[in-house]
């Protein structure tokens, strides 16, 4: 019996797939009334029920949410995708709006090492 919280995924975002696709364990980093964030090696994702909506970060689980504590694990066996529609622009040209991941651990790396430099200028 796993003492992580179960979970199976109905649809996700792109950036939600890939930072899930793994199967291996997320770590719950930030819990709200209708949904969590997770972090893998590979990104986070967002989960919460139906009403948080579709969108990159997001997974739309199965069943009553009950917010854990710790890691968990999704299912991500048999859901559905989600790709954000292509959006007109001027000229006829069109863009597609794409959720990179590990774009948020490079984001925290970047600020951690900015933070480091900007401590080691105050103590000279």
């Amino acid at each position: 019996m796993s003492s992580r919280a179960e979970f199976r995924a109905r649809v996700a975002g792109a950036a939600a797939a890939a930072a899930l696709r793994e199967g291996t364990p997320a770590t719950v980093f930030a819990a709200f009334e209708r949904s969590f964030y997770v972090e893998t090696a590979s990104g986070i994702a967002c989960i919460g029920g139906a009403d948080i909506g579709r969108g990159p970060l997001n997974v739309i689980v199965e069943g009553p949410l009950r917010i854990p504590a710790g890691s968990v694990n999704v299912d991500m066996r048999g859901s559905e995708t989600w790709i954000p529609p292509s959006i007109a622009l001027k000229e006829k040209h069109s863009v597609t709006l794409l959720a990179v991941t590990g774009s948020w651990r490079h984001h925290r790396e970047v600020q951690s090492s900015k933070t480091q430099k900007r401590d080691k200028q105050r103590t000279k």
